[in-house]
């Protein structure tokens, strides 16, 4: 005939679960390694880091260069401001910025922050 499982025991409470042994015992709980604070687009690219005070009011210098504008808006789309984004790249091409200093990757990422 059938038989029925054995009764399951009873979870191990946490005073009764056993301690761990050897040397990774004495080990802290360790914490996620931080990220470069320099690695602004999460891919290694290694785009220089924007200062929050450049993204209120970026120079005209800081306008004509493409790398900049790329990281500027990938950190305001990180931040949820899409119109500011929109609006520091309307700025950019209204200036001096020179879309062909951006790689085919950048350019396309550039592009699908914009859309």
């Amino acid at each position: 005939g059938l038989r029925w499982p054995a009764a399951k025991p009873a979870p191990l409470t946490p005073a009764a679960r056993p301690l761990p042994e050897g040397p990774s015992a004495a080990r802290k709980p360790t914490t996620a390694p931080r990220r470069n604070c320099r690695d602004i687009d999460g891919a290694g690219g290694g785009l220089p880091a924007v200062g929050l005070g450049d993204l209120h009011n970026p120079s005209a210098a800081r306008l004509a260069d493409a790398h900049w504008v790329l990281s500027a808006a990938q950190q305001l789309a990180r931040a949820q401001d899409s119109q500011r984004s929109l609006d520091l790249y309307s700025k950019a091409r209204r200036g001096a910025m020179n879309l062909k200093t951006l790689s085919h990757a950048d350019g396309g990422q550039l592009f699908m922050l914009m859309v």
